[in-house]
C-alpha cells in the first residue's frame, strides 16, 4: 500500500523506476547497517544502556531534522545528547 501511494506523490513519471530505487534503499538501509552497529557497540562496550542512548540520540537527530527551524547537526556526533527542538 505505502508504494501504490508513494508513486501518486512522485514528482516525475519518467524518474518513477529511479525514485522507487532511491526510496527502497532508504527503507532497507537503516535495517542492513541497524544489527552491524549494534553488534560493534555491543563486542565494544558491552551495555545494552549505552546502545540504546545512541540509537535514541540518532532518532532525536533525525527528528529534529524534519522541524522546519531546527538547527541541522553538520557532523555525525554533534547532536550527540543535545536536542534543539
Amino acid at each position: 500500500m505505502d508504494v501504490a501511494l508513494i508513486t501518486l506523490v512522485l514528482p516525475s513519471a519518467n524518474n518513477r523506476a529511479k525514485d522507487l530505487g532511491s526510496i527502497n534503499i532508504a527503507k532497507t538501509l537503516p535495517q542492513s547497517l541497524g544489527p552491524v552497529i549494534a553488534a560493534l557497540v555491543m563486542s565494544a562496550f558491552h551495555s545494552y544502556t549505552l546502545l540504546f542512548i545512541i540509537g535514541g540520540d540518532r532518532s532525536a537527530c533525525i527528528a529534529s531534522s524534519f522541524f522546519p527551524n531546527s538547527s541541522k547537526p553538520s557532523a555525525p556526533g554533534e547532536c550527540l545528547l543535545r536536542l534543539d527542538i
